[in-house]
């Protein structure tokens, strides 16, 4: 047998030389090693947070904690901030309420930093849930809501400035009162009509104006109640108890502003109005254009709900335009909007004269 053949056996059974600090690995060890993962239930952590003082998430995190994750720098980090604070208020109802100071500033900073379109429907849904809070507890903080949703109006992405509008249209279908009382929600939505090429064509964009001037036209109804009670003298008690406090916003001062100046529409000032028309005629041209040249498929499914949009904002500017004019103000300034009115008008009434009825 050759010696390379016979070296080459050899080695097979040669000792393997030990190094100091290394162990060898058995030859006929089998690895029984294994790991495991945490599953985590909702409901579980549900009953925990039941039994202890603090609720908790659904990654065990507190409300602060998820709050002070809502300013993170992180993408992702903010993200799942946003989805544990949302599976939080919904295991906790009465967290809405009571932790409304807490969690409002920091989801408010959120607005106009949403870039994803998952993001932005849960910062909807998430805004949707609290305006559902009574208009008294919402009172203190709707000043910062609305100071952040204007903020987002004035973006220059066309995603965060429609997620802006929307979080608007939703406060002006929660608190119409208070949206009146905010002076900047008129001058804001102005400049954001006016801008460069506005998306119309987003869904719920042209709802938006038609609530938006539908919030300044509409017709406060004051609710008298008359109040009966019965006073005795020589046994100094009185039938029932009556409040005497005057109703209103507790914190408006009418020291530092004029009180009858901002119960005044905006649309009952000519220079106002006219803002607003200069800005929403460009936006009504160009869905007019669009809906005669431009059929297409999914056009045709949502036509409905633009044309009645559009003549939602047609009544609602022509009533405004109406009072300037019973009020012996010169309506010149206005011909060349009420032509485009008109235009539109006639065109949704030969559209709908074509339909078969039903």
């Amino acid at each position: 047998m050759p010696k390379s053949k016979k070296k080459q056996e050899n080695q097979a059974f040669a000792k393997k030389k030990i190094k100091v600090g290394k162990v060898l690995k058995k030859t006929a060890a089998t690895d029984a090693t294994f790991t495991t993962r945490k599953i985590s239930m909702i409901s579980q952590l549900a009953g925990q947070a039941q039994g202890s003082s603090v609720a908790l998430s659904h990654r065990g995190l507190t409300i602060k904690e998820l709050c002070r994750r809502l300013g993170d720098g992180d993408r992702n980090s903010r993200k799942e901030a946003a989805t544990g604070l949302k599976q939080l208020l919904t295991a906790h109802p009465d967290l809405i309420k009571t932790e409304l100071a807490t969690y409002l500033p920091a989801l408010a900073r959120t607005i106009d930093k949403t870039k994803t379109y998952q993001g932005r429907c849960e910062l909807k849904l998430l805004i949707t849930k609290i305006c559902t809070l009574p208009q008294d507890i919402m009172n203190p903080h709707f000043a910062l809501l609305i100071a952040h949703t204007l903020r987002a109006l004035a973006n220059m992405a066309n995603d965060v400035r429609m997620l802006g509008a929307s979080i608007l249209k939703i406060c002006i279908l929660s608190y119409p009162e208070l949206c009146r009382g905010c002076e900047e929600i008129y001058p804001s939505v102005v400049r954001f009509l006016a801008s460069h090429s506005p998306p119309w064509n987003f869904p719920g964009f042209l709802e938006f104006i038609a609530h938006f001037i539908q919030l300044y036209t509409a017709k406060e109804e004051k609710k008298v109640e008359l109040i009966t009670a019965t006073l005795d003298f020589r046994q100094k008690q009185i039938s029932r108890f009556i409040d005497l406090t005057p109703s209103g916003d507790p914190f408006t001062l009418s020291v530092v502003g004029d009180l009858h100046e901002r119960q005044i529409s905006p649309l009952d000032k000519k220079e106002m109005l006219l803002a607003l028309l200069e800005g929403i005629s460009v936006v009504m041209q160009t869905a007019v254009a669009d809906i005669n040249f431009k059929q297409t498929v999914s056009q045709r499914s949502t036509e409905g709900n633009l044309k009645g949009s559009l003549s939602t904002i047609c009544q609602h500017l022509a009533e405004a335009i109406g009072k300037h004019a019973k009020a012996g103000r010169s309506i010149e300034e206005f011909e060349k909007h009420m032509e485009l009115w008109q235009r539109i008008a006639t065109l949704i009434a030969k559209k709908d004269a074509r339909r078969p009825a039903k």
